[in-house]
């Protein structure tokens, strides 16, 4: 038989030449005020939606 590590590790794929989509964001807040995001989309665009996140968070708690 082949190899078969091309089974379990396929190729990465192409890089995508498209305009970077962003990511989406949802979130609920219950009534008790506590709450929770779900963040969907290509990885890089969902770090890069958690960094603007934690400087957003950052300017805030600067008095």
């Amino acid at each position: 038989m082949g190899d078969s590590r091309n089974a379990a590790f396929p190729a990465p794929l192409t890089a995508d030449k498209t305009a970077p989509r962003p990511a989406r964001v949802l979130q609920h807040v219950s009534d008790s005020g506590t709450g929770r995001f779900l963040i969907a989309g290509r990885m890089a665009d969902v770090c890069a939606q958690l960094e603007r996140m934690a400087a957003s968070e950052a300017l805030r708690a600067v008095p």
